[in-house]
């Protein structure tokens, strides 16, 4: 605790005393004299030697802790300033997955495979035309392959030797195909004979025409009998009943399209595959798709809808959704391989149908939100907004001269760091004063450390910037009116190192600084000045009759000193007078405190008596009454002549003792003699 204690409050306190006590010496005796007989004029001369203060101070107690001024856990002092979050860097910076562009597929919807046809008809054994019944499940097409096969029993006791057969739509009686010719149709007995499909345009009315018979005979209303029976018969067009069938069914790769990031696994948050379709068809179309690499609950991820005509848009939903984006051997990321089908659910009506007729098949990944990401992602690089403070000292730094210079300030870089990636850390920090000069801090590039998986906490660390490994001290010996910072982050600065990065949507990377100046420092002929008005200044002193400085006929400072800190001082007053710009009279007074002895690591180990005196005559008395300006100064050195770098504790102490010694020569009027009688 800071203990002073004040004997007398100032100067004129000790002569108004001094008078005080010969007047109450001349009371002692009035009695004995007559003072109608002595002068007015009276006459006081005085000599004191008095302590005037006194003191002990500590470091520890004259100045306590706080957000700024901060004591380490060995005492030793320091000043700390913070700036949160001057730079921050999110996962959605980092990473986005953009909307992929749509990607579409025109699927042709057959050739449609039809139900098979078949038919029976008894005919004569003689030339002419027979309708056949009408085939069902279809009214007409035009084939993209299939057979007919077209049986003929002989069911005459006779041999037939040769048979031609010619089919007819019956309702314009166009010829459907080749003619077929049967050879040697034993009595009693089948032959059949294929009719090729593909290309023929075909009702369901079919009439079979016996366009010749050998041997002729006498004509037999049931003789022949005629079997029809379509296999694997296929459409491009026509009106039928078209059964369950598939049209499509493909494997293929989805790439994401992302320039920079390669993915290996990604795990999604939210987001969307979103599926629009246009089918020609009244039946319905269902679409079935499967994601063999996606997982979603467990489960491989699997999507299934109906289309029933027309346009139809659905979403595949994707929230919580596992893919392994690195099953391709050739390229092991963002690759989403799938598998899909397009089927044909029957009805069991009659529709018109045609292969020309397109369906088209459009989707896109869209509105994805990551939970979760690894691969590489890429060397990007992120700068921060250059920024300049200013410092604000230019009016103190005028008023310095000689040296003090800071010896161990630091700044550091405080991050959290919540990326699996590489970061770099680049400073551009400049001082500058406003004559133009510049000092850069020139800091190296710095690595963050950052965490080894997902399950790890984000990594807390520092960068420090130093006296080791940057010119932070001649930056500040610049004593610079502004600063100017700013900076990039790079993540991934070495490039492709594997795939090995990750990030989660909570990643994120903020910086904030500190600025930490120890006590340390050095002194060496430090002047610290500056012009003040004279508090001993008297306009009118010419007219004044009370005590003053005048009537001093010297005043003698003496000063003891035990210090225990490691800063000297001298002083010095300049009686100055302003307006003419002329330095009247100095008062020295020396190294009136030296400095504390230090060791090799700045720290005091002892303390230095002092013991000074300064006397101020009674010309620079009259000098200080009559000029209305002083410049104070004064002139500090560390330890050893300001050539070792000293350290400020707690712990360190400083004790003093303040003596006056004055003599003052005093006239006064004492007035009327009667009342001198009456005092």
């Amino acid at each position: 605790m800071k203990k002073v204690h004040r004997v007398f409050s100032g100067a004129r306190l000790f002569l108004f005393t001094g008078m005080i006590m010969g007047l109450a010496l001349q009371g002692c005796i009035k009695d004995k004299y007559d003072f109608n007989k002595l002068s007015t004029k009276a006459h006081i001369t005085h000599q004191w030697d008095l302590p005037v203060v006194y003191g002990s101070m500590k470091m520890g107690n004259m100045v306590e802790p706080n957000d700024t001024i901060v004591f380490d856990d060995n005492g030793a002092v320091k000043i700390v300033y913070r700036k949160d979050s001057i730079f921050s860097l999110t996962a959605s910076d980092v990473m986005q997955i953009d909307d992929q562009a749509p990607d579409s597929n025109d699927i042709a919807l057959g050739p449609f495979r039809l139900y098979d046809f078949y038919g029976r008809k008894d005919i004569a054994n003689t030339t002419g035309t027979y309708p056949l019944d009408p085939f069902a499940k279809f009214t007409r097409a035009v084939f993209a392959g299939g057979m007919v096969s077209v049986t003929v029993t002989n069911n005459l006791s006779t041999d037939i030797t040769s048979l031609t057969l010619r089919f007819h739509n019956t309702g314009d009686n166009s010829i459907i195909g080749s003619d077929l010719v049967f050879t040697n149709l034993r009595a009693r007995d089948s032959v059949t004979q294929s009719m090729d499909l593909a290309g023929l345009d075909v009702t369901n009315r079919w009439s079979v025409e016996v366009v010749s018979i050998t041997p002729a005979t006498a004509s037999v209303p049931d003789g022949l009998t005629v079997s029809i029976l379509s296999s694997d018969v296929k459409a491009f067009s026509g009106n039928a009943v078209l059964p369950d069938q598939v049209f499509y069914a493909d494997t293929g790769n989805y790439e994401l399209e992302e320039d920079t990031i390669q993915l290996t696994s990604m795990e999604i948050k939210t987001g969307a595959f979103a599926i629009k379709t246009e089918s020609p068809l009244s039946e319905p179309i269902e679409f079935a798709m499967i994601f063999p690499t996606g997982r979603r609950f467990a489960d491989t991820l699997k999507y299934h809808f109906v289309n029933n005509g027309g346009t139809d848009i659905d979403t595949l939903r994707l929230d919580s959704t596992l893919f392994d984006l690195a099953t391709v051997p050739s390229r092991p990321y963002n690759i989403l391989p799938y598998m899909y089908r397009v089927a044909l659910r029957s009805t069991g009506q009659a529709v018109d149908f045609n292969v020309a007729q397109l369906l088209h098949f459009r989707y896109q990944l869209a509105n994805l939100k990551f939970q979760y990401a690894r691969g590489y992602l890429g060397k990007q690089e992120y700068v921060f907004d250059e920024d300049t403070i200013d410092v604000g000292l230019d009016d103190l730094f005028s008023r310095i001269k000689g040296t003090f210079s800071l010896t161990n300030p630091q700044v550091r870089l405080l991050y959290t760091n919540g990326f699996g990636i590489p970061n770099e850390i680049t400073t551009n920090v400049t001082g500058k004063t406003k004559s133009g000069d510049e000092q850069a801090l020139n800091a190296p590039p710095m690595r963050l450390l950052y965490p080894a998986d997902r399950t790890e906490p984000p990594v807390k660390g520092d960068l420090a910037f130093t006296r080791d490994n940057t010119d932070i001290v001649p930056l500040i010996d610049l004593h610079p009116s502004y600063i100017i910072y700013g900076g990039k982050a790079v993540i991934n600065p070495d490039g492709f190192q594997g795939w090995d990065n990750f990030v989660t949507d909570q990643s994120s990377i903020l910086l904030s600084l500190e600025v930490e100046v120890p006590l340390e420092f050095r002194m060496q002929d430090l002047q610290l000045q500056d012009t003040i008005d004279n508090p001993f200044y008297e306009k009118n002193n010419s007219d004044t009759t009370d005590l003053n400085l005048r009537d001093f006929d010297y005043i003698r400072l003496r000063l003891q000193a035990d210090n225990g800190f490691p800063v000297g001082m001298s002083f010095r007053i300049y009686i100055y007078e302003k307006e003419t710009n002329t330095v009247v009279d100095s008062i020295l007074f020396g190294q009136i405190i030296k400095a504390a002895p230090v060791d090799d690591g700045g720290r005091v180990t002892g303390v230095t008596s002092s013991v000074q005196s300064v006397e101020i005559n009674n010309t620079q008395i009259n000098e200080l009454m009559d000029t209305p300006d002083l410049i104070v100064a004064g002139v500090f050195n560390s330890s050893d002549g300001g050539t070792k770098s000293v350290k400020i504790y707690t712990d360190y102490t400083f004790d003093f003792k303040l003596g006056v010694q004055t003599k003052f020569d005093y006239e006064f009027d004492l007035g009327d003699a009667g009342k001198m009688n009456n005092f």
